[in-house]
């Protein structure tokens, strides 16, 4: 699906579902492109791989495998997503990789370039399966990349075992502007059982974080018998995993971090498994940290 060059506005979505349906796919693929580089757009560029509003009722999907491959590009606001659950819709998408790529030309103060693998909000669920995510985004002023994003108290995102990659690439020197997330729990709660998280940017001074959970965000990491790696790279203040101070996280299996500021923030982080820091520092993280379970290792601090 391809929407390109419009003189204003282009928008592509590959599936999009509301008014209380039910879509069932078997092993689908889906590839989405919206452009508009002309330079006399004024309005935004979306690509959607999938997305379901439950404004006028609950929407359901369900997929026996499902790919997406989901790219914007523009010159003023530019949002990608994969998959994108809204207000109460349920989703069950079984293996497959998921892409969201935004690039940005745009250099006034409200353009953006704006990526996320999958996302569920205001109550949405949405389970996958096992398959690699990721979320690029390239741009001049704001630029976010999140590969798997909860907002709001009851939104639930459960995965089995992926490779997350989030890249961002900014000339803004504002770190609050150019952000590159694995997984952000903005509220609402995240599970990922294996796999591994790679967070990196090519701005020395934009955020980056493997694992964040804010806004009374909870997020479980890892399952027994399995493994998960976490990094973050492109700045010495990157994060592994950061904790606010109401929200939660905890650890199964083999969970390893390396990040130049392994662990930080004053919320709650509970180990079950065994935990490793091989680089990074720990002392910004004020929270309460509770072993149950196996062992914590710090190779380097």
């Amino acid at each position: 699906i391809e929407e390109s060059n419009a003189q204003y506005a282009a928008e592509a979505r590959g599936i999009d579902i509301n008014y209380q349906n039910t879509v069932t796919l078997g092993n689908a693929s889906l590839t989405v492109q919206a452009v508009n580089e002309q330079g006399m757009a004024e309005d935004f560029v979306r690509a959607a791989g999938m997305s379901a509003d439950g404004t006028s009722g609950a929407n359901e999907v369900k997929a026996d495998s499902l790919f997406i491959q989901a790219d914007a590009k523009g010159n003023k606001e530019v949002k990608a997503w994969g998959v994108g659950l809204t207000r109460g819709s349920i989703g069950s998408i079984g293996n497959g990789d998921i892409t969201a790529s935004a690039v940005s030309r745009g250099s006034d103060e409200k353009d953006m370039a704006w990526a996320r693998g999958i996302y569920s909000g205001d109550g949405s669920q949405l389970v996958k399966g096992n398959g690699s995510i990721t979320a690029t985004a390239e741009g001049k002023v704001t630029v976010t990349a999140y590969g798997i994003h909860t907002y709001g108290a009851n939104s639930q995102i459960s995965v089995e075992t992926s490779d997350i990659v989030t890249r961002t690439e900014g000339e803004d020197a504002d770190s609050n502007n150019v952000q590159s997330v694995g997984i952000l729990a903005k509220g609402g709660t995240i599970t990922l059982k294996g796999g591994s998280i790679d967070a990196s940017s090519n701005n020395t001074e934009s955020f980056i974080c493997g694992v964040w959970a804010t806004e009374g965000g909870q997020v479980t990491l890892g399952s027994e018998g399995k493994s998960l790696s976490i990094s973050a790279s492109g700045s010495d203040a990157a994060r592994g995993i950061d904790v606010d101070a109401d929200s939660s996280l905890s650890m199964n299996g083999a969970v390893s971090i390396d990040a130049p500021v392994a662990l930080r923030g004053s919320g709650a982080v509970e180990n079950n498994g065994n935990f490793t820091i091989t680089e990074g520092t720990v002392n910004t993280f004020t929270g309460v940290y509770t072993q149950k379970a196996g062992s914590t290792v710090l190779q380097k601090d």
